[in-house]
């Protein structure tokens, strides 16, 4: 991945040794290509020739966030959700809502290093219009990582970090808005 041409991913040596050991093996035979096969695999290999029904070459496309949930619960709270939630769980479950909890506290970060960005931006800024509004996104985005949007810039601001890493996670999909 660190070295296609496209979409460059810099990837540690160990992180790569965990998907090829224990990830990649985990979902084989598990993926929705996987699962449609066996399936329909004759099905979709006659149908294919006509008209394409599925993709395979890369991830699967659209993807529509409940932005309504995020709107009230923020990442703390979907963390905090997960976290209570993984106190009762079994299975593949304790791990999903684990997982859960590790990519919100890792949003929360993100939140708070944009945070720490715009107010470094604000300290150097002679405009004083636009340092204020530096100032705002700043207080905002360290308010985000701990509630949920209060305001209407806090849920702007609150929507553009869930495409923002929605986008990080899921490279060159498309994202809806169809629940609003």
């Amino acid at each position: 991945m660190p070295n296609r041409p496209q979409d460059k991913f810099n990837i540690r040596e160990e992180d790569i040794k965990i998907f090829r050991e224990e990830i990649k093996p985990y979902w084989e035979g598990k993926s929705l290509e996987d699962v449609l096969k066996k399936r329909y695999g004759k099905e979709i290999s006659e149908i294919s020739k006509i008209a394409k029904i599925n993709q395979t070459d890369h991830a699967q496309g659209h993807i529509c966030p409940d932005c309504k949930l995020w709107l009230r619960l923020g990442a703390a709270g979907l963390r905090s959700q997960a976290e209570e939630k993984f106190k009762t769980a079994v299975g593949d479950q304790k791990i999903f809502y684990q997982a859960v909890s590790i990519v919100m506290e890792g949003v929360q970060n993100f939140m708070k290093r944009y945070a720490d960005l715009a107010a470094n931006m604000a300290k150097l800024q002679s405009d004083e219009k636009f340092k204020s509004e530096l100032e705002q996104v700043a207080r905002n985005c360290n308010s985000l990582a701990e509630n949920p949007a209060r305001t209407f810039w806090e849920a702007v601001q609150s929507i553009w970090f869930l495409f923002v890493v929605l986008q990080m996670e899921s490279n060159a999909s498309s994202f809806e808005w169809m629940n609003f």
